[in-house]
């Protein structure tokens, strides 16, 4: 197929009375008869479908020949209409497809988390309420879940001014949904985890909240996978969630 002023070429009829009829798909989605003199155009519309024009007034100055011509066009673009409309189709039910398998990954990403709940023990899951009385300003932590075991890979650890071991977990993807945009936005998508009263405090305001309390969670390193037991929370203060404070830490293999 050639192409005229960067149109290409539907169709050409020959001897017609006024020399080729040519008949153009341009590019903007418009398409004209060249030399029905404006008596025909069909155009492809942006929510579907192909709206044709024929001016009754131009039209009666076509010859026989030229207005068959035209009719022709017209069948010739709405089958290729009926083709673009197929393929919007197939781009849709193929959309819905991809939809129903994220549904179904996330589905057994739950199931998944599920079962290694179902495989911890009593003494795991079970969260010390007694730390809360050595939290430094508990009232800045909203709870979401009061005892939740999650795992996932300490990317960051870092000891406090007010005694906390602060972490930074990247959770295993059936966890995901536990992070929120702040999280991501200030702690490249990972949960903070925090272990209370570990370290030496060097902050005066923390007051009295460690007096008489030794915390005996192991700390992991950089890099180790491991599972928490802890309070799921959101911090007031900063926006993003956490487990805090942590009751236990378990290094997985």
């Amino acid at each position: 197929m050639s192409n005229i002023n960067g149109d290409k070429i539907v169709a050409v009829f020959r001897d017609v009375g006024h020399g080729e009829a040519y008949f153009l798909r341009a590019s903007f989605g418009v398409r004209a008869c060249a030399a029905c003199g404006g008596a025909f155009t069909a155009e492809t519309q942006k929510r579907g479908g192909l709206r044709i024009v024929l001016k009754e007034k131009q039209m009666k100055a076509l010859n026989t020949n030229m207005i068959l011509a035209c009719f022709m066009t017209i069948g010739l673009f709405l089958f290729d209409s009926c083709q673009e409309q197929e393929t919007k189709e197939d781009k849709k039910e193929k959309k819905e497809e991809k939809k129903e398998e994220k549904k179904e990954e996330k589905k057994e990403e739950k199931e998944a988390a599920l079962k290694v709940l179902a495989a911890t023990d009593t003494s795991t899951i079970a969260c010390d309420s007694k730390l809360w009385d050595n939290v430094y300003k508990p009232k800045r932590l909203e709870v979401m879940d009061k005892c939740m075991t999650v795992t996932g890979t300490i990317e960051e650890s870092n000891a406090e001014e007010d005694g906390d071991q602060h972490m930074l977990l990247k959770l295993d993807p059936q966890f995901k949904d536990l992070v929120n945009k702040r999280n991501e936005k200030k702690k490249n998508g990972d949960l903070v985890i925090e272990a209370v009263c570990i370290n030496k405090i060097t902050e005066s305001k923390v007051g009295d909240a460690c007096k008489g309390y030794i915390n005996h969670v192991l700390l992991p390193k950089v890099g180790d996978r491991v599972k928490v037991t802890g309070s799921y929370v959101l911090d007031s203060h900063n926006g993003w969630t956490e487990i805090h404070p942590i009751s236990k830490i378990e290094k997985l293999n």
